[in-house]
């Protein structure tokens, strides 16, 4: 378990996982950032009691991460809008 708000740093899994990572977002929103070469570039919005899997190059080449915030806001790179019933500029 994570505390509310504290947000997991964007990294690699390496091998530990390989070939594939699963994401789950338990209790509340998250928003799951995917960052290639130093740069945020896309990001899925979990909602609570979902799951986001990945493998291929979102897992071999790029980091992803959570950001430290309370709240997050949806912007254009959240790839996964209409599943998540999201809108850019929504905040959840």
């Amino acid at each position: 378990a994570y505390e509310t708000g504290g947000g997991i740093d964007p990294h690699g899994d390496g091998p530990l996982y390989e070939p594939a990572a699963v994401v789950v977002s338990l209790e509340s929103s998250a928003r799951l950032d995917f960052h290639h070469r130093g740069k945020r570039r896309a990001a899925v919005l979990l909602r609570p009691r979902s799951l986001v899997a990945f493998s291929g190059d979102a897992y071999e080449a790029w980091a992803h991460g959570v950001p430290a915030a309370t709240e997050d806001e949806v912007d254009a790179l959240v790839g996964n809008l209409a599943a998540a019933g999201a809108g850019v500029g929504d905040v959840v």
